[in-house]
């Protein structure tokens, strides 16, 4: 029996005049033929094997749209997107409206929606981050700078909510800020809103925060209930009459260079300082026990049940100078 081979597949079997006389003849021409007939149906077995993995898997195979991972780069427009090294970077600083930025997010078809990086830079034409105007595109890290904008929606940053990790928009127009939101980001852990007209700070809720900055803005107080027990840097503007209350967060230790500066400031008006109960009472306080004026203005106790650092012996720090 011989086999024809029509586009891969066999199509054909038909009679071929090769007797056992012609065998016994050429023997090693038949082996021949038996294996290259054995290696054939081999290979069409796996041929089979590798279409049929193919037709079942194909439905999960997501098609491949634009530039993927990013979408038609017209369907975006003002907007640009991009893959770089960190993952997929948005930017839509050559928006004229968050309306434009909203049709980029919302009618576009975006294969991933996982997102490394948005920025706006230099835009005053964007007012507002509006409801949902991101759509189902969650980011790392929104970026912000010279920028109009003055508020921020809540529910446009929700799904990000489980991946963000910065907010820097700095020197901007920004009034308002959804403090209440930041208390579910479980991974935040950067906010930067200096340089703007923000005039109030709502206790700060945060596992995960550990810079919070808010020079240059127009706080007059760091309100009571504010809960950031991983925060290792924040900044403020401190003025003669502000009221700082830091007392729900366990800070334990009074360096000099970072606190000096802010009591000598709180010192020349009514301001004061809460500061909690889990300062540690050691010779690296020294600097504040020995100065009267200081112990006027600050409210916090020694860890370990200890007393009101107001109520400190001077006299037991005095040698701490010498050491």
């Amino acid at each position: 029996m011989g086999a024809v081979l029509i586009g891969g597949r066999i199509r054909e079997v038909s009679p071929m005049p090769y007797s056992a006389v012609h065998r016994q003849a050429n023997p090693y021409a038949w082996r021949g033929l038996r294996f290259w007939l054995g290696e054939l149906i081999a290979w069409q077995r796996k041929r089979f094997i590798v279409l049929s993995l193919f037709f079942l898997l194909l439905p999960l195979i997501r098609p491949i749209i634009g530039q993927y991972p990013c979408p038609e780069p017209d369907d975006i427009l003002p907007c640009t997107c991009s893959l770089q090294e960190n993952g997929v970077y948005v930017e839509c600083s050559e928006a004229t409206s968050s309306d434009e930025i909203f049709f980029a997010f919302n009618n576009a078809v975006w294969p991933v929606t996982d997102l490394a990086h948005f920025q706006l830079a230099n835009n005053h034409d964007v007012k507002e981050i509006p409801e949902r105007m991101f759509g189902d595109v969650s980011f790392e890290v929104i970026e912000t700078f010279d920028c109009g904008i003055r508020s921020i929606h809540p529910s446009a940053l929700l799904p990000s909510i489980d991946r963000l990790k910065l907010i820097s928009m700095s020197e901007g127009a920004l009034e308002q800020f959804p403090w209440d939101y930041v208390r579910n980001c479980t991974q935040l852990t950067t906010i930067d809103v200096t340089f703007n007209s923000i005039t109030v700070l709502p206790p700060v809720q945060s596992k995960s925060l550990e810079v919070l900055g808010l020079v240059a803005n127009y706080i007059p107080t760091l309100e009571t209930g504010s809960y950031m027990p991983k925060l290792k840097f924040l900044s403020f503007c401190v003025s003669p009459y502000t009221r700082i209350d830091l007392g729900n967060n366990p800070i334990s230790e009074l360096a000099e260079g970072t606190f000096r500066p802010i009591f000598e400031i709180l010192t020349q008006g009514d301001g004061s300082i809460v500061l909690g109960t889990s300062v540690v009472c050691d010779c690296t306080i020294a600097w504040l026990v020995l100065n009267p004026g200081f112990l006027g203005i600050i409210e916090a106790y020694c860890a370990d049940g200890g007393p009101p650092i107001q109520e400190l012996n001077p006299g037991d720090f005095a040698d701490c100078n010498a050491m």
